[in-house]
């Protein structure tokens, strides 16, 4: 099982909004969307991350190329 540690002091200083209750937290962005809800279990606050791999193409044109 791999653990992993937030830091809301590094989530704050990045002009996040983290608000905690009974239930769990969750991180808004500056903006006030929200970015992040967990849930809580016993003493621990879980965070569930699906990360997605993002592919993008990139063309490098040169002088004189024409489309």
């Amino acid at each position: 099982m791999k653990n992993s540690f937030i830091y809301v002091s590094k989530l704050i200083s990045e002009g996040l909004k983290v608000e905690f209750d009974k239930d769990g937290y969750k991180v808004n962005n500056v903006h006030g969307t929200l970015m992040v809800e967990t849930r809580r279990e016993k003493n621990l606050y879980l965070l569930n991350i699906n990360v997605q791999k993002e592919n993008a193409n990139v063309a490098k044109f040169s002088k004189g190329t024409t489309l």
